[in-house]
């Protein structure tokens, strides 16, 4: 496995267009995103928007019913024990 680039941000940012192109740049198959469904929702819509293709892995911190709905469409994983809210 092969870190293509670490990127941070804030918990109140909503907007990543600079990090979501940096990243569409180097077309990794998968982008870890370590916060929680504030801001890991913004994120995943904007990787979509931006036609971003890899798979996001979040922490369990994700697992909430608001991301459960849509988290196929957007490609989040979320890791930890237990299953998703609502499916």
């Amino acid at each position: 496995m092969k870190i293509a680039a670490r990127e941070q941000t804030t918990e109140k940012a909503r907007n990543f267009k600079a990090i979501l192109t940096k990243i569409k740049r180097f077309q990794p198959d998968v982008v870890m995103y370590g916060s929680m469904e504030v801001t890991c929702g913004p994120f995943a819509k904007g990787a979509a928007t931006l036609g971003v293709k890899s798979k996001i892995l979040a922490g369990d911190g994700v697992r909430t019913n608001q991301l459960a709905r849509w988290r196929a469409e957007h490609r989040v994983l979320g890791s930890g024990r237990g299953a998703w809210p609502n499916g």
